[in-house]
């Protein structure tokens, strides 16, 4: 049986386990759960979780399913980067059935699109629509 979005939302959201000034540690439950090439999915999701500048750098744990992140904390906000990272969980979430149907591999090569893709689409700071479509072109060949 196939989870609703609703049903993941609530199940998987992400929760702040740790906090200082410039550094986050995330627990996202749904980390744990990233089957298939595990390496590439892993690196692709550290890729768009480090897309605006004010985020310095994303460790991702798979095993605990937290990520640490240290971001410019004179330049933005917690908040601003706990909103970027709920705005790409649904962005993800939203385009789930397409993104699940591609192979790992192929979302791996495109990385750098899917990058560019959510860069462009960044609204001023850390602003994020989550209400984005990741257009086709960049999952088909």
């Amino acid at each position: 049986m196939k989870m609703s979005n609703a049903v993941f939302r609530l199940i998987f959201k992400p929760r702040v386990l740790h906090r200082l000034p410039g550094r986050l540690r995330v627990h996202l439950p749904w980390l744990k759960k990233v089957t298939g090439n595990r390496s590439e999915i892993i690196d692709l999701l550290t890729a768009l979780f480090t897309v605006p500048d004010q985020i310095r750098e994303v460790s991702t744990d798979h095993v605990s399913g937290n990520i640490l992140i240290l971001y410019d904390a004179a330049s933005v906000k917690e908040d601003e980067v706990l909103g970027y990272l709920s705005a790409l969980f649904e962005v993800i979430l939203r385009n789930r059935e397409r993104l699940e149907a591609q192979p790992a591999d192929r979302l791996y090569a495109r990385r750098g699109q899917l990058v560019e893709f959510v860069k462009t689409s960044l609204d001023g700071s850390l602003g994020l629509n989550p209400h984005l479509t990741v257009p086709q072109r960049l999952l088909t060949d």
